[in-house]
């Protein structure tokens, strides 16, 4: 009767652990998925039209079911940092900030355009002054979707997706 006790507890603290192993590589997995997604995100920055429109889009392959939470602009006239980056850290420098502009969006489908322009300025979040007062000539941007609303660092949370830098000159983004 003891042996079998022993072989049961043997067998459940094994069990335990092949779950617990499972549970990591499933995790370690999630973290595999979350850094092919900042990876293969691309927020296709589409148009900046001289009136400040964005477009924005997500590819199904990074999230297949629609997106609910923020999506921020960041802005930077510095050449040798991301925009998302453009303070002296890895995120943004809050003593010395560069514009930047976040928008609470429900039900944004992959493929699907989003826009951004001062026609919403209602539900923009903009410093230092709202995106039709910004003068962005020599400014790049960077689109960042803040899929994991977890995460407190919006530039360098995992699961995150981002878009390249583009250059905003008020003429196109290019």
């Amino acid at each position: 009767m003891r042996i079998s006790r022993i072989l049961h507890a043997t067998s459940t603290l094994r069990d335990a652990a092949n779950r617990r192993f499972e549970g990591i590589a499933h995790i370690n997995k999630l973290k595999r998925v979350a850094l092919t997604a900042l990876v293969c995100l691309v927020l296709a920055t589409g148009a900046l039209a001289a009136d400040g429109r964005f477009e924005i889009t997500f590819s199904p392959q990074v999230r297949r079911e629609p997106y609910n939470g923020r999506v921020y602009l960041f802005f930077s006239k510095q050449e040798n940092r991301e925009p998302r980056f453009a303070g002296r850290g890895p995120a943004p420098d809050w003593f010395h900030p560069e514009p930047f502009l976040a928008v609470d969006i429900e039900n944004w489908k992959p493929g699907e355009p989003l826009t951004i322009d001062p026609s919403i300025a209602k539900w923009t979040l903009a410093f230092p002054k709202p995106l039709a007062e910004l003068d962005l000539d020599g400014h790049r941007v960077q689109a960042v979707a803040r899929f994991n609303p977890y995460e407190r660092n919006v530039a360098t949370g995992p699961g995150n997706g981002y878009s390249p830098p583009a250059e905003a000159d008020g003429k196109g983004l290019t």
